[in-house]
């Protein structure tokens, strides 16, 4: 892979040289790569998506779209192929979720990548919305649906498939929503978003993201980040001195947090962790009350 990854950033600098690649011990999906040169820059880093290679062009669109519109640091896509990008580096170490300054900041900024309006709900493929809904609730069944049929034929899933079309059903009006579609990070935690020097650096890896209701990117944030810890409410109030949150976003979160378990058993079984998909497992079927 090395040599794949040397050719690849040679073509787009030919007159560099490569010193060192170094591949990122973290990311599940794709392989992520740092790469040393003697020039033009110092580092950079080379994303593989060799079974979706649309993501480059996606990666492309939304780093541009949130440098463009607002303050948050992301990396720049330098250049990209059929299946890959090369992204400029950015330092930093994870976020010390600790650190009730660094998370008020953290917070914040996801207020501002909230704050990109999206003409729809949906999947973002490329640097279009397909497919593409007018309504939440519509979208989310269908993506929920999406996710069911990727799960194993068993009964446990069966049962687990049943209970959470329930869910929807019966809190149908909680995805009734008012705000407007807005790009949803989806995979915004420590590992994420990075630090130097007390302040956040940048903010990585827009793989995920799609078109959607802001409060579940929070809380999936939330669960990922603070299980519950007064960090949360520093992580919140950083978000609302930028953003808000509806008076139903409690009442949204155990909804939301069983969905985003479903999506975090279906990646563990698309990457075969079985250990991963026990623990999914068994998380989502003691919320569903199986």
């Amino acid at each position: 892979m090395d040599t794949e990854v040397t050719a690849a950033v040679l073509r787009h600098f030919p007159t560099s040289s490569v010193k060192r690649v170094t591949r990122y011990e973290k990311g599940i999906m794709n392989a992520t790569f740092k790469v040393e040169m003697s020039s033009p820059a110092n580092l950079v880093v080379y994303r593989s998506y060799s079974r979706e290679g649309w993501k480059a062009a996606k990666e492309q669109y939304l780093y541009k779209l949130i440098r463009d519109r607002t303050t948050v640091p992301v990396p720049e896509v330098l250049a990209k192929g059929k299946d890959y990008s090369i992204l400029s580096h950015i330092s930093g170490s994870e976020l010390d979720v600790r650190d009730k300054k660094l998370v008020f900041e953290a917070g914040a900024l996801l207020a501002k990548i909230h704050s990109l309006r999206m003409p729809s709900f949906g999947w973002i493929v490329g640097n279009t919305i397909e497919p593409s809904f007018s309504d939440w609730e519509a979208f989310l069944r269908f993506d929920t649906q999406h996710k069911l049929s990727k799960l194993p034929h068993t009964l446990e899933h069966t049962e687990i498939e049943n209970r959470v079309m329930k869910m929807l059903d019966t809190h149908s009006d909680l995805l009734t929503i008012d705000s407007a579609p807005c790009l949803v990070h989806k995979d915004y935690h420590a590992s994420h978003i990075l630090v130097v020097d007390g302040a956040i650096s940048g903010v990585i890896d827009v793989e995920w993201a799609i078109a959607g209701h802001h409060e579940l990117d929070l809380v999936k944030s939330c669960e990922w980040m603070f299980s519950g810890s007064p960090m949360e409410d520093v992580f919140l109030d950083g978000y609302r001195s930028v953003g808000t949150i509806s008076s139903e976003y409690e009442k949204r979160k155990k909804l939301y947090t069983i969905l985003i378990l479903l999506s975090s058993l279906v990646i563990s079984y698309d990457c075969n962790n079985r250990e991963k998909c026990d623990e999914n497992r068994d998380r989502l079927q003691k919320l569903l009350g199986i």
